[in-house]
């Protein structure tokens, strides 16, 4: 059994300290608010359009001139868009929920494969209608998002892109590459423009649909992180670990053909973990509230420690979680993340004032 320790140098860098108050004042949450606005989500939707224009522009240079290093460039550019997209995939609120556009980005869980039978369907037909962006746009979200990406760069005859004998394959998979590009441009856009859904967030009013006062505001953000670290800790761990290595299903992760697997992982618990340090509760809440804050940060990177150490393992996410070691470091790694939840729950939240409520992962 591992031991818990103190979250590594990087995680403690990525936190900070926390700062203890001095004296009672009242919560600042619409500070909190603006924090995360402007320090993590704008700057976040910002680098995901830069990374999915950059992954757009890498696949149309495979396809215009195919080669080794061109598909190399291409998968390159994926392992950068799944790690931006997994920093930024607690945000479903808002713009993300606007015309399907989380699921047309993320199509997923898939537990019974439909989506991915619908893209190899697509590949192995040959359908043309696939290779233009706005035609794709119209068939299911399935079929154009990261999952689809990811089967059209790197799942079986995925080799045959870097040879020229998968020209439709290639159309395909940058016609795919625009659709996510133009999602997220959408999203950078509403939200950072004047009177966008930052605004709505910024400026909580009677008057205001969505939310009336900062409660509401940061009761939104505060629900984000908790239901991310609910859906990895369920959705993405607990299932594909079962309850040993040689029952795991390590293939219900997400990207799990590219290998990026445990990076999209730890990424989400670093985009959890960037919006809480944001919120700066150690300076907004009560002496025996803030030493709870630091635990829940310690937690955190506790849980970032076992992730990484199940990547350091071997490239090959399969053979990991498959091992007893891996599975070991994985499993560890899901008791920090569920205690972390349980702290955003119940503790911080009292603190705040605030209830994080149920969502669809609660069950009955």
């Amino acid at each position: 059994m591992l031991r818990r320790k103190l979250p590594s140098l990087m995680a403690a860098t990525l936190f900070g300290m926390i700062a203890l108050p001095l004296s009672a004042e009242p919560l600042d949450l619409q500070g909190a608010v603006n924090r995360s606005i402007d320090d993590v989500i704008v700057p976040g939707y910002e680098a995901l359009a830069g990374a999915a224009t950059e992954q757009a522009d890498a696949i149309s240079t495979l396809c215009d001139a195919p080669g080794a290093v061109a598909l190399t460039a291409a998968r390159t550019r994926f392992q950068t868009l799944v790690a931006t997209f997994s920093r930024m995939e607690p945000f479903r609120f808002g713009p993300a929920r606007e015309d399907n556009r989380i699921e047309r980005l993320f199509f997923w869980p898939d537990p019974r494969g439909r989506g991915l039978r619908q893209v190899q369907r697509i590949v192995d037909s040959a359908d043309e209608s696939a290779t233009d962006r706005h035609a794709l746009q119209q068939k299911s979200v399935a079929v154009q998002g990261l999952p689809a990406l990811e089967f059209t760069l790197f799942g079986t005859g995925s080799e045959t892109l870097a040879d020229g004998r998968a020209p439709h394959r290639c159309r395909y998979a940058r016609a795919t590459a625009n659709a996510i590009a133009d999602v997220a441009i959408r999203l950078r856009d509403e939200w950072s423009s004047p009177d966008g859904y930052a605004s709505r967030l910024r400026h909580p009013a009677e008057d205001n649909s969505i939310y009336r006062n900062a409660d509401e505001a940061m009761q939104e953000l505060l629900k984000a992180a908790r239901q991310q670290l609910q859906a990895t800790a369920d959705l993405k761990l607990e299932i594909a670990l079962g309850d040993a290595p040689q029952n795991a299903k390590p293939k219900t992760l997400p990207f799990w053909r590219s290998g990026h697997a445990l990076r999209a992982i730890e990424n989400n618990l670093i985009g959890v973990n960037r919006l809480i340090a944001v919120w700066q509760l150690g300076s907004i809440l009560d002496r025996e509230t803030a030493l709870i804050a630091d635990q829940l940060h310690r937690e955190l990177g506790t849980a970032l420690d076992a992730i990484a150490a199940a990547q350091a393992m071997d490239e090959d996410v399969l053979a990991v979680v498959e091992s007893s070691n891996g599975h070991s470091h994985l499993v560890y790694a899901g008791i920090p993340v569920r205690s972390a939840i349980a702290l955003l729950s119940e503790d911080i939240a009292d603190a705040l004032g605030l209830t994080v409520g149920f969502n669809a992962l609660d069950g009955d």
